[in-house]
């Protein structure tokens, strides 16, 4: 989890904050040069040679600015109106698909979200459609189920620099039902399960997209990304995305991994071979030792039907805004930290399995109180919505439960 602290606290009230969402100044990039609908049938038909089983290949159909590809990574290459019916059907939980359609971007004024799971894609900006026109954050059609870009999201950064003037023509490689769908809240209004999660940006305006393994910027990988596609793509596999993170922020990008490896990581996603005429491939997760290249782990991209961890809400009180400090905190089974990240009203919820587990709160930076730490042992069932706060006041510090309703 590599998120920044904010820069101070109000004393015991969570308040509401105006701010851009923004991702740096977007540079200028070429339009679309035609507003032309990608096919009007739900799937374009393969033509040109067939896709590449190379793992570390981005090779597709020929194609050119204005005109999708025909297949990308392998995946034949739908419109967002066959995306969003596949969606609704059940067919891109854990599974990849290639959708192609116009994106814009958009940079909005949103307040604030405390405890808003990345997932939800609160005010990320983005509008998916298959006309130029349905991009219109003023009236446009279409792009209501649009994708949102998670931090594992290879070439992610290009839809804010390329897309930000004027529609372009992209091609996405997505799935639903991510494993992060259990950390929002416990709402009939909200289904995160149905929120697609871009994998890879993978062609935008007409040319293909390399994989990249932008990390965390305090992340400095030993392996390269050939060394990772050896150990952890098989033949026949095709790489989706390849994220090297350190395992206490394995939350980020797969809750069910926690607790798996240590020090630095890879998480590597992988699509099986398309099976005769299915439209969306079969994912494997497997995440990958930085220090030695072994497999960790490895599941399914598909979640289990029996999967059904505690919400977990972590938060944070400090009596002296003015000191340069932040609360930290850690989560622990037994002597493994499963997650180690800021604590504070932007700290997102944790989807953790059932079971007992020691909280533990702790302050960086300057000065630092004397003692200023707490544990507090808790017990998680299965589909429980819990929260916690950690209240720091002089040289003491004390946990206190909270109501998770209000997140």
């Amino acid at each position: 989890m590599q998120r920044a602290a904010l820069s101070a606290f109000v004393v015991g009230v969570l308040v509401v904050i105006l701010a851009a969402c923004t991702g740096g100044p977007p540079t200028p990039s070429p339009a679309a040069s035609s507003d032309a609908v990608p096919s009007a049938s739900p799937i374009t038909q393969p033509s040109g040679p067939a896709p590449t089983s190379t793992p570390t290949s981005t090779a597709s159909a020929p194609a050119s600015e204005g005109v999708f590809p025909a297949t990308m990574l392998g995946l034949p290459v739908m419109t967002v109106a066959a995306a969003d019916t596949a969606l609704a059907a059940g067919q891109l939980d854990g599974r990849f698909a290639a959708v192609g359609g116009y994106w814009r971007q958009y940079a909005l004024p949103c307040a604030f979200a405390m405890h808003m799971p990345d997932i939800e894609g609160f005010c990320a900006g983005g509008k998916f459609a298959d006309t130029a026109a349905g991009t219109d954050m003023n009236g446009g059609v279409g792009g209501d189920n649009t994708p949102v870009a998670m931090p594992e999201t290879s070439n992610g950064d290009v839809l804010w620099s390329d897309a930000s003037d004027a529609p372009v023509l992209v091609v996405l490689i997505v799935h639903a039902d991510d494993s992060r769908s259990w950390q929002c809240a416990h709402d009939p209004n909200i289904n995160c399960r149905q929120q697609m999660v871009i994998d890879d940006v993978a062609w935008v305006n007409g040319p293909s997209l390399s994989i990249v393994d932008s990390g965390p910027s305090a992340v400095s990988p030993k392996l390269s990304l050939d060394e990772v596609v050896s150990a952890g793509v098989k033949p026949g596999e095709q790489l989706i995305t390849a994220y090297p993170l350190l395992a206490t922020s394995l939350s980020d990008v797969d809750p069910r991994l926690m607790g798996k490896g240590s020090g630095i990581v890879w998480l590597v996603r992988v699509a099986q071979p398309v099976s005769g005429s299915d439209q969306t491939a079969a994912g494997t997760v497997r995440l990958i030792s930085d220090a030695d290249g072994s497999v960790v782990d490895e599941l399914p991209l598909a979640v289990a039907a029996d999967y059904n961890p505690a919400r977990l809400v972590l938060d944070s009180q400090y009596s002296d805004n003015s000191a340069d400090t932040d609360p930290h905190f850690q989560l622990l089974d037994g002597t493994t930290v499963l997650a180690d990240d800021v604590l504070n009203i932007g700290t997102p919820p944790i989807a953790v399995d059932a079971g007992d587990y020691v909280l533990h709160a702790y302050l960086t930076g300057a000065p630092q109180p004397s003692g200023a730490t707490c544990d507090q042992p808790i017990t998680l069932a299965a589909g429980a919505d819990a929260a916690y706060k950690a209240t720091f006041t002089g040289s003491t510090c004390k946990w206190a439960p909270f109501d998770p309703t209000k997140f």
